[in-house]
This record gives C-alpha cells, sequence and structure tokens, in this order.
C-alpha cells in the first residue's frame, strides 16, 4: 500500500529551488481541485452552525474582558495589581495548553470533542455566579484558560473538515470572522450590562450565550463531516507543533508582536497625546479593518496566492506602523486602526491556511495548535516588552521596535517560510 503521507524537505527535494519558483505569488500553492471551487457549496447548515457557536463563544469570553477586573476589584475587593496577575492566568494557562491540545483534538472524532470542550467552557462560565471568594474565581480563571486553549483549537479543526478542500483557504478566513464580531460587539455588551445590571446577570449572559452556542454545535450532522483519510494515531512528539510549520511559526510569531503591542497600549497613548475619548473608536474601526480584510483575502486565499496575501499583509502594517511615527492628528489615529486591522486581517487567515495544507489531514489539530501557540507568544511578548519600552523609553522608540520584529518576520518568512510553503505544495501537487 502507497503512504501518502506529506514529508518535510530534504536535501533530496531542494532542486526545486532552482527552478526558477516564483515565491512571491506562490503559483504552485494551490491545489488541484482550486480551479472549480466556485461549483462547491462552501456556507452549509455545517458550516453556519459551527460559524454561529464560534461566534457565541466569543461574544461570551469578551463579555467578560472588560468586566471580570471591575469584579476582582469592586466586588471581590483585590488591588489592581492582584487583579491583574490573577487575570493573566487564563493566558498562561491557555498557552501552555495549546500545544498539547492539537494532539489530543486529533485523537478523537472533530464533532464530539468540539461539543466536549464547548460544554466544559459552558459550565465554567456558569461558574463565575458561584465565585464569591477569591480561590473558587482563581480556579475558574486557570479552567477557563485550559478548556478555552482546546475549544478554539477544536472549533478550528471542525470547520477545516467540513470545508471542501476546494474552498478551504475562503473557509478559513471567512470562519476567523467570529473573532472579530465578537471582539467588535461583545465589550460593548458586558460594558452596558455592567452599567444596568450586576456581575450575576452579566455572567448569566455570557453563560446564556454558550447555551445557544452549545445547541448549534448539536445541530451539525455527523454525516457532514468527512472521516479522516488517515485513521494512523499522531504521536505526541510528532503533534506538539507542525514540524512543516516551523518556519512558518517563527515568522508568524514576530508578525504578532505588535498586535499585541498596539491592542494593550493603545489606549494609554492616545492618553499621551490628547485623544483617550477615541480609544473606543479606534477598536470598532480595527475590527472593521479585519472584516474587511478577511473577506477581501478569502478567495485570493483560495486560489492559492498565500504567499502574496501575507506580503501584501505585512506592507500594509508597516504602513500602518510607520504612520503612527507621523501621527498628526484624529483622522490619521483612525486610517492607522483601519489599516491595522486590515493587515491582520489578511496576515492571519493567510498563515493558518498554510499551517493546515502543511498538515496531513490527522494532523489538522496540531495544524492549529501550532498556529494559535505562535500567535500566543508574539501576544504575550508584545504586551510584556511593549510596558517596559514605555517605562524606559518613549512611544515612538515602541513602534520602531514593532516595524523592526515585522521586518524580522517578513525576512524570516521570504527567506525560509515562503520557499518551504512553496516547494512542499508543488512536490504534493505532483503526487
Amino acid at each position: 500500500m502507497t503512504n501518502n503521507r506529506a514529508k518535510p524537505i530534504t536535501h533530496k527535494t531542494k532542486f526545486v529551488m532552482s527552478k526558477g519558483i516564483n515565491f512571491l505569488t506562490a503559483p504552485f500553492a494551490v491545489s488541484r481541485n482550486d480551479a472549480t471551487s466556485s461549483d462547491v457549496r462552501l456556507w452549509t447548515p455545517a458550516y453556519l452552525f459551527a460559524f454561529f457557536s464560534y461566534f457565541m463563544l466569543f461574544i461570551s469570553y469578551y463579555i467578560l474582558i472588560p468586566t471580570l477586573p471591575f469584579y476582582l476589584t469592586m466586588h471581590l475587593g483585590e488591588s489592581g495589581t492582584t487583579a491583574g496577575i490573577i487575570l493573566s492566568l487564563f493566558n498562561i494557562v491557555s498557552l501552555l495548553c495549546r500545544p498539547i491540545s492539537g494532539y489530543v483534538i486529533d485523537l478523537f472524532k472533530r464533532k464530539p470533542i468540539y461539543l466536549a470542550c464547548y460544554a466544559l467552557f459552558t459550565v465554567v462560565c456558569a461558574g463565575y455566579m458561584f465565585s464569591s471568594f477569591i480561590i473558587i474565581f482563581i480556579l475558574l480563571r486557570i479552567l477557563h484558560g485550559a478548556i478555552f486553549s482546546f475549544t478554539t483549537v477544536s472549533a478550528n479543526t471542525l470547520a477545516v473538515d467540513i470545508l471542501p478542500e476546494s474552498r478551504r483557504g475562503e473557509g478559513i478566513g471567512y470562519f476567523g470572522m467570529a473573532t472579530n464580531l465578537g471582539m467588535a460587539v461583545g465589550p460593548a455588551i458586558g460594558l452596558f450590562l455592567m452599567s444596568n445590571y450586576n456581575f450575576n446577570f452579566i455572567f448569566g449572559f455570557a453563560f446564556f450565550t454558550c447555551v445557544l452556542g452549545l445547541f448549534a454545535i448539536m445541530l451539525i450532522k455527523q454525516s457532514s463531516i468527512p472521516a479522516k483519510k488517515s485513521e494512523e494515531k499522531p504521536s505526541l512528539k510528532a503533534s506538539l507543533i507542525l514540524r512543516n510549520g516551523l518556519w512558518g511559526a517563527a515568522a508568524f510569531f514576530f508578525v504578532a508582536i505588535s498586535y499585541g503591542v498596539m491592542t494593550n497600549y493603545i489606549s494609554l497613548y492616545s492618553k499621551s497625546i490628547g485623544i483617550h475619548e477615541a480609544t473606543g473608536f479606534f477598536f470598532s474601526i480595527l475590527a472593521a479593518g479585519l472584516v474587511i480584510g478577511r473577506i477581501a483575502s478569502a478567495k485570493v486565499i483560495n486560489k492559492g496566492t498565500i504567499n502574496a496575501v501575507i506580503y501584501t499583509g505585512i506592507i500594509i502594517l508597516l504602513v500602518a506602523l510607520g504612520l503612527f511615527l507621523q501621527l498628526l492628528d484624529l483622522t490619521t489615529f483612525y486610517i492607522c486602526a483601519f489599516l491595522f486591522g486590515l493587515a491582520y486581517g489578511f496576515i492571519t487567515p493567510a498563515f493558518q491556511t498554510m499551517f493546515v495544507r502543511l498538515a496531513d489531514d490527522n494532523q489538522r489539530g496540531t495544524a492549529n495548535s501550532t498556529y494559535f501557540t505562535a500567535w500566543d507568544c508574539g501576544l504575550g511578548l508584545g504586551v510584556a516588552l511593549g510596558g517596559s519600552f514605555i517605562e524606559h523609553y518613549n512611544y515612538n522608540t515602541l513602534f520602531i521596535f514593532c516595524i523592526c520584529t515585522v521586518v524580522m518576520g517578513l525576512i524570516l518568512f521570504t527567506v525560509k517560510a515562503a520557499p518551504y510553503f512553496s516547494v512542499y505544495m508543488l512536490l504534493k501537487n505532483r503526487r
């Protein structure tokens, strides 16, 4: 029996590198089915239910983001510093669970594992209503972070399996909009509820949105999820990170740093230049840019020109960061927000599609966990270093630092990740 498992590029295949491959457009990074992609239905009931459940997940998540700090300080009486440490446990645990989540998810059928993770996420949301003691809140926050890691990876892996291969790149881009839409409306809902109701009502509302998502998953028919082509179980060692995606993950990590910096410190920056009241609108425009970027890039990614989409996004990102250095007025501030969102609307779905295409079908969980691990690490480092730059230097130095990290990501992508991906897809399509 022939083994069709995709193998990493070795010295025996490097001859392709000298044959004039155009790494910018990467015409070889397109599957053979893409030519007839427009004839295949994308928005199937299964995909719509998966999208809705993911959207409800992030509505719940973003309702809690702006309200939990107030719950800790106002209701539980903790200091701001203590509240920050406790809330960071979510991110730390989530990051630690990312690598193992891909392995676990690849061991099971997609719908049952997603349903189980989502149900646990829902239970934790309800648990906040009973967190009157700080130790209970801390335990819930740790559980929440771990389950969030598994739930997001399993959601994306299920969506990838549901999507027809010829429209997978496009579908991945649209699916990620659930996150952006959740970010656009979730915090506003949370703050509105906090202004008009008590904290238990907020937690109950977050729980209710999860229940809606849970019902949506139940409506996904198992028959709509194609069986894995390979029943071979991946090893733990091979599933901690996608080996074929190491260079792509390194490039994505550097590009993600600026997102962590800007989304966490833009409020302080706007206050320092006297336009603090514009911060809320900044995030609304950023979210709009993300959605527009995903829509604009979806069909282009689907045609296989993944490298070109990433290059385009990085160039837009550098322009946005450069404009921050020359920020003169409120209009420029909003233009920067839109370009910043637009850039990541191009970059994030393209990288995720790259990782999925570099993986065997029984390692799609690993592909998605690698994507999220690189993203989370970049965001985390951006948050950690951003504060130090502000404290010891100035905001212009911080923006220059962001530009340098993006350029580093661009170099890694151009020299390593893009050529590797192009050659990999060329060899894969020749089989």
